[in-house]
């Protein structure tokens, strides 16, 4: 189950993540915790105050007494209120990630196959990486590898990054071609490659959003004769902060 790569993939946008549990001390251990407090305290006071000062570029901007870069901020027209004359220009934060786009059911075969899977709850492994996928074929791969994965990569199963071949002889290690890690802003697309076995069918699962060139967030690809299988992602609206993509093949 360990044969496989991921990219995490950053997206234009700003996500903030909570988390929250509950923690029981005992009297002795509250005391404790405060004395360090206090003790933080005291040596946090005694920094110059030049030294508490965060660096920051010259061109961010005052936004409710912070500093924010300009790109997260616009210029919006406000009407006269209160002492600001009219026609004033203030920064205001900009929500960039927005919602993630509906996707029409007969876009192509496989958002059809996904449609149909959500309205009858028959094939629940198209739309659900938490469903065990459909049994991969090796013998029926083995006699006719190209034409078997075309036949495989019809259908669409997010699980499929899960189920790999049992790391051993004569099992190909899947690896990453170039940088596994990507930048890019909303609305473009990033192309990802890796090296697995010759004709061998490659499925890449997003787990945060984005789609690739089926309109969906997960796909299966053919490798070529040099066992090269690319899958072209994009970030889509809605997608945002950092994207872990998995590829794996079951051979």
């Amino acid at each position: 189950m360990n044969w496989k790569t991921w990219w995490p993939v950053v997206a234009g946008g700003i996500c903030l993540i909570g988390a929250s549990g509950l923690v029981y001390l005992t009297q002795p251990t509250r005391n404790a915790q405060r004395m360090n407090d206090r003790e933080v305290a005291t040596k946090a006071s005694d920094i110059p105050k030049e030294a508490k000062r965060e660096s920051v570029p010259s061109d961010w901007v005052n936004v409710g007494g912070v500093k924010r870069p300009p790109s997260d901020v616009r210029v919006s027209q406000e009407p006269e209120s209160g002492n600001r004359p009219k026609g004033i220009d203030r920064p205001v934060p900009v929500k960039r990630e927005g919602v993630a786009p509906m996707i029409a059911a007969d876009t192509n075969p496989q958002t059809k196959l996904v449609s149909q899977a959500l309205k009858d709850g028959k094939n629940p492994e198209r739309y659900s990486s938490f469903i065990v996928p459909k049994s991969f074929d090796k013998e029926a791969f083995d006699k006719d590898p190209e034409g078997y994965s075309k036949k495989y990569a019809e259908d669409i199963e997010p699980g499929r990054v899960y189920a790999t071949a049992q790391p051993g002889q004569g099992v190909k290690p899947i690896r990453s071609e170039g940088s596994r890690f990507h930048r890019v802003k909303q609305g473009e697309t990033v192309r990802l490659i890796v090296e697995a076995a010759p004709f061998a069918p490659v499925s890449f699962t997003s787990r945060a959003l984005g789609n690739f060139s089926n309109s969906l967030s997960s796909i299966t690809v053919v490798a070529g004769s040099d066992g090269k299988a690319t899958a072209e992602f994009t970030a889509s609206r809605g997608t945002k902060d950092k994207v872990d993509i998995l590829a794996a093949s079951p051979v």
